[in-house]
């Protein structure tokens, strides 16, 4: 998995070291493969082709056909990407955070060969609020404008300049390019100055900027941006690619699967983008929407959740739960839950006498059979079901009577083992982006708001997806969707314009709705609203977290540039609320709720849960120790074979921390089982860490 790099050098591949990912020459052209290893199916690769403004041609096509060998060797599984300077998509960018500066002239792969690259002075202008597209630009006034933020790299001091149009997110981003160019240019040692456009009284930094171009003279209002605009309702035609590869137009904007044949190949224009389909032989799977028959009850328990929230001190995380859908978290608050059929409503009641249904509510006068299942004493549940007419009586498995298998509709295979969850899928990140006329609703008030968002976001919510995403990415001006498959989470960023957990709550409908990647999603699937600064241990998981990033206060450029100047404020402390008797029921709960509004909530959790006891740490005669669990303290593990520690072993380890089976590995069975260190290994986001164990056995 990961990233390898290759070059045309003399009409050859030539593989570029991982020293000198990120760094391209415009006389040259590259290719990029970049595979993913999926907890559940073969692996997904991305083949980039990346092409310099100054690249010969021959060069360039053959790239192109390296490319196409590289598909066919991988099993023409692959997705191709043409990238040119200055216009590469978003997932090529997000290998090279924080951004990708071409470097005038060719690579070497001759150590000591300088390759043409000298230090001089130049102005980049940036463009992203994820990552960020850079274009370097004449250094002249007439390159400046108001849409566009821009660098001017000198000898002594890197000049960041704002334009008055330009957003705060691509400000921010704008700084990560300044930092990078700080460290890699100038060994971390030279002078940042902001500049604002229209501000050019009493600051020496903005005189000094301006005596650079010879004085400070006006931007004409019209000065054009040095990037293309993206249209978010562009021109859209899709075509038909003949054997001899002509083009015909089959269809414009309403375009649907339907008209993808699998035994052609087709090319969609979007106007910035083109897209290449070609069809393989196979059906397309259609969405399943399922319609609960107690949606009046649905719609009170949200209003009183709603209440319950707003009444609260503090920003607790709000979750909508469907039956069968329940995430692990849920089962873990109530440890052991009872679900009884039917209901107690006015709602219910009416919904079976209309429907002339039969009312199955529990009592506790009538017999009624339970199914009682669950993982662990923690997490158990009894869920009343459809109980017999006749006499109860035991039956051992393998000693069934006839009558058993003929109320059943007769004998036949069945599942052996225990039914249990699928793994949380790798996740996706997704920015939410929502028009004016949307943000306008959202402003106004929850009653506006229910009213015209349906008709709104039909046509004006658009999705972003975010690749190969970190904690940064989490910006306060924005709501993004954490895509987990089995569940996700909608994020809320402390200056974005969602103004209630109600409100986000809609819009995840909205995204589960639209099933972005076509992965079955089921409008029941579990919703978690996240509030910045309150982030739960089960997010902040996905991500290597770093706490004291989601304290500091302002707006995203502000955060950033308190950064650069190693001078950040934090957010000030918050209040913990009162907890009710119910969830008093559980100390650790109550303390896992409380370090969860301190923010520092992943560390203590590690601790509490994977810590092993005083019995585990003992040393016993002629076992040796380990003394890594990833938590940062000194703890000891008795080291025992890998076959005794597998989930699967008929004979396993007592008394040992299940959630940290690796951690009583040797360190050489562990670098032989992972590949590599356990130092390595709990650097990774604890998903992938889980991921890794569920290859070997040992989650």
């Amino acid at each position: 998995s990961g990233l390898e790099i290759w070059c045309i050098e003399n009409l050859r591949l030539v593989r570029v070291p991982k020293s000198s990912h990120g760094k391209f020459y415009t006389g040259n052209a590259y290719i990029v493969l970049n595979t993913v290893l999926p907890k559940i199916g073969p692996a997904q690769h991305d083949v980039h082709y990346w092409l310099g403004n100054d690249a010969k041609e021959v060069d360039s096509a053959l790239a192109s056909d390296k490319a196409l060998e590289l598909d066919a060797a991988l099993g023409s599984c692959t997705v191709q990407y043409r990238e040119l300077q200055g216009l590469e998509t978003e997932k090529f960018l997000s290998y090279f955070r924080p951004c990708v500066i071409p470097v005038e002239g060719v690579y070497s792969s001759l150590e000591g060969h300088l390759n043409g690259e000298t230090y001089k002075v130049n102005m980049l202008t940036c463009k992203g609020d994820h990552v960020v597209h850079i274009k370097e630009v004449p250094f002249s006034r007439s390159s400046l404008n108001h849409d566009d933020v821009f660098i001017l790299d000198t000898a002594s001091k890197i000049f960041l300049f704002s334009g008055c149009n330009s957003s705060i997110q691509e400000r921010a981003k704008a700084l990560d390019v300044v930092q990078y160019i700080k460290e890699n240019r100038h060994g971390g040692k030279c002078d940042v100055a902001t500049i604002e456009d229209g501000k050019f009284v009493g600051d020496s930094d903005v005189g000094e900027f301006w005596s650079l171009f010879g004085g400070f003279a006006p931007i004409p209002r019209d000065s054009p941006s040095s990037f293309q605009k993206k249209s978010y309702n562009p021109a859209v035609k899709l075509f038909w690619i003949t054997m001899e590869g002509k083009l015909c137009q089959t269809g414009t904007h309403s375009l649907t699967k339907k008209m993808l044949e699998a035994d052609k190949c087709y090319l969609l224009d979007c106007g910035t983008e083109i897209f290449v389909w070609m069809g393989r032989k196979s059906s397309v799977s259609e969405r399943k929407i399922s319609i609960s028959a107690a949606e009046e009850d649905r719609k009170a328990a949200i209003s009183h959740m709603n209440a319950a929230v707003d009444s609260m001190k503090g920003d607790p995380v709000l979750a909508q739960v469907v039956e069968d859908k329940e995430p692990d978290q849920f089962f873990l608050i109530f440890q052991t839950l009872i679900i009884f059929k039917g209901g107690m409503s006015k709602g219910y009641k009416q919904f079976i006498a209309e429907k002339g249904i039969g009312d199955e509510t529990y009592h506790e006068k009538k017999t009624a059979l339970f199914r009682v299942q669950g993982t662990s004493p923690s997490n158990m549940q009894a869920i009343q079901v459809d109980a017999p007419t006749w006499q109860p009586m035991s039956v051992r498995e393998g000693s069934e009577h006839d009558i058993f298998w003929n109320a059943l509709g007769g004998k036949a295979e069945y599942p052996r083992e225990k039914e249990l969850k699928g793994y949380v899928e790798d996740p996706h990140l997704f920015a939410l982006n929502i028009s004016e006329a949307v943000k306008t609703c959202l402003m106004a008030g929850s009653g506006y708001f229910a009213t015209w968002l349906e008709l709104l976001l039909s046509d004006n919510f658009k999705v972003k997806e975010i690749y190969n995403f970190t904690q940064d990415d989490l910006t306060t001006e924005d709501v993004l969707v954490l895509d987990c498959h089995r569940e996700i989470y909608v994020w809320i960023g402390c200056h974005s314009n969602v103004r209630s957990k109600h409100q986000a709550l809609n819009l995840g409908l909205k995204f589960l709705e639209m099933d972005i990647l076509v992965e079955g999603l089921c409008l029941e699937t579990p919703i978690f609203i996240v509030t910045e600064g309150h982030e739960p241990p089960f997010f902040t998981r996905f991500f290597e977290w770093d706490a004291s990033k989601a304290n500091i206060c302002g707006n995203s450029f502000e955060r950033r540039l308190a950064i650069l100047n190693g001078k950040p404020q934090n957010l000030e402390d918050i209040s913990f609320p009162p907890l009710t008797a119910s969830h008093e029921c559980s100390g650790i709960y109550k303390k896992f709720m409380e370090v969860t509004l301190q923010g520092d909530n992943s560390r203590w959790l590690e601790k509490q849960v994977c810590t092993p006891s005083a019995e585990q740490r003992s040393p016993a005669q002629g076992v040796g120790l380990s003394q890594s669990d990833g938590s940062g303290d000194c703890v000891n593990f008795l080291i025992y074979p890998y076959e005794r520690l597998k989930v699967t072993c008929k004979d396993p380890v007592a008394d040992i921390d299940v959630t940290k089976r690796e951690a009583y590995l040797s360190e050489e069975d562990f670098q032989e089982k992972f590949g590599m260190t356990k130092g390595a290994f709990y650097k990774l986001p604890k998903w992938r860490q889980n991921k890794l164990k569920m290859s070997v056995d040992l989650f």
